[in-house]
């Protein structure tokens, strides 16, 4: 069985980690899509750096990050094939319940970022 730690970028995230102290930020707010958003999530939760605030984008949760103290802004495509409603519902109970989550009629997982092709969607 794949734990988190073995599926999350970790040298991204690590790495992302101890740069963060070196830039001169006080506050941060991390902002991230699909796969970008796991990292978020996993950076704060592993690291816990001074982030004010947590904005995803079409975002799933392999793990549970319900117990997150940070304000949540979660936003979704109702037509976002790699994030149908079950999959959503799913991801929505490994986030906090105090989130603020946003559907947004007509976009699909790929409208959120700058590429052309995402399977399923």
């Amino acid at each position: 069985v794949a734990t988190v730690a073995t599926v999350a970028p970790e040298p991204a995230v690590d790495g992302a980690a101890a740069r963060m102290p070196t830039l001169g930020v006080r506050d941060w707010v991390m902002i991230g899509h699909s796969m970008g958003g796991f990292s978020s999530l996993e950076l704060l939760t592993r690291h816990s750096p001074p982030v004010r605030a947590v904005a995803l984008w079409a975002c799933a949760m392999p793990a549970d990050y319900s117990r997150l103290e940070v304000p949540l802004l979660f936003l979704h495509g109702d037509r976002d094939g790699l994030l149908p409603p079950e999959r959503m519902a799913d991801a929505r109970r490994n986030l906090p319940a105090a989130g603020e989550y946003v559907e947004v009629a007509g976009a699909n997982h790929r409208g959120f970022a700058l590429y052309s092709h995402q399977f399923f969607d």
